[in-house]
């Protein structure tokens, strides 16, 4: 931060580091806790539609589903997911992964429906 400024695009990828490493060690409240200040960075640097972005906001989903909390995880999915189709060819990998983890988050919660058209999709 004292090197490039608070909002530079590399404070935004150190924070996430960070948050990837509590998220391997299973701390994943603080895993949430620098996953919201990459975003928030990677926002400012980056941009709304940046690929990191969507990066980040999966990381913060899947934090947010180890912890139970679906509805959270759900929305950084669906986030996740914008980025993802509008910079992404329909049929890449990684749109599919974000339907699946939605799909998951949903199953989780008892919303099968819901949980049936993410996996469908």
């Amino acid at each position: 931060k004292e090197l490039h400024g608070e909002y530079h695009y590399r404070v935004g990828t150190v924070l996430h580091n960070i948050s990837s490493v509590y998220m391997r060690a299973k701390h994943y409240k603080k895993a949430v806790q620098y996953c919201r200040q990459a975003i928030e960075v990677r926002k400012e640097s980056l941009g709304e539609l940046h690929p990191d972005l969507a990066v980040s906001l999966s990381q913060l989903g899947i934090a947010y589903l180890e912890l139970q909390e679906y509805d959270f995880a759900i929305q950084n999915f669906q986030e996740a997911l914008i980025i993802r189709r509008e910079t992404l060819s329909y049929d890449d990998p990684k749109i599919a992964r974000l339907l699946n983890n939605i799909g998951c988050s949903y199953y989780e919660s008892g919303k099968l429906e819901e949980a049936e058209k993410a996996f469908e999709e």
